[in-house]
């Protein structure tokens, strides 16, 4: 218990942000993906907007956005991030390790 008291109060700066900019939006998420559950057909507001979307958008787009898709995907990003990591490890830079895993 005095553990946790320690932590707390040494590190309570830290602990409040993590806690504005982790978990609050992961609340938000939470509360809209309810939302959206519930309401199956999407919210009033989202479908002017898909259709405006798709009003102004031109075929050249949908390629560039699923060749985007497919750069984005697990065997492509896999190898990069390996790379990454072993640098990194080469280099012991164990925060920017932690924080790339």
């Amino acid at each position: 218990m005095k553990f946790v008291q320690k932590l707390i109060t040494t590190h309570w700066r830290s602990l409040l942000l993590l806690f504005v900019g982790m978990y609050l939006p992961l609340q938000i998420f939470g509360l809209l993906a309810l939302e959206l559950r519930q309401n199956e057909g999407g919210f009033p507001w989202d479908l002017p907007i898909l259709v405006t979307i798709h009003s102004v958008t031109q075929p050249q787009s949908g390629i560039f956005a699923a060749m985007l898709t497919k750069l984005g995907s697990f065997w492509n990003v896999l190898p990069i991030l390996s790379a990454i990591a072993l640098i990194l490890l080469m280099q012991r830079r164990w925060r920017s390790l932690g924080q790339l895993a």
